[in-house]
């Protein structure tokens, strides 16, 4: 038997994947990428956004309110989303993050950085 036929019977004989294992398995595949530069930077994940949260105390950033009364998206401050440095990120409200893509973008990426260093 050649191993071109012992192959294609191997593959005949594995298990199909679910789309949501599909994906699953390649978003853990892009966990880590390289930039142009081949630095490593984290891709914009589940455990990265909690780590956020945690850092900023649960709260929104602007207004204070706590997660619990609401749910907290996570931002990027230079609007950016290949940058998923924990520097460029902040937990915001609905609405806060709302108004910061509303109105005036620029002052919002000066004010953000600031808010995080308290």
């Amino acid at each position: 038997m050649d191993n071109t036929h012992q192959n294609s019977s191997v593959l005949r004989r594995v298990h199909p994947v679910s789309q949501r294992e599909l994906h699953r398995l390649k978003m853990l595949a892009n966990s880590i990428r390289l930039n142009k530069r081949g630095y490593q930077w984290k891709i914009f994940c589940k455990e990265l956004k909690e780590n956020i949260r945690d850092r900023d105390g649960r709260q929104c950033m602007i207004c204070r309110k706590p997660e619990g009364r609401i749910k907290l998206c996570v931002h990027h401050i230079s609007h950016n989303k290949e940058d998923s440095t924990e520097s460029n990120l902040i937990s915001l409200c609905r609405g806060c993050h709302a108004t910061i893509h509303s109105y005036n973008i620029e002052y919002w990426k000066k004010k953000l950085p600031l808010l995080i260093e308290n």
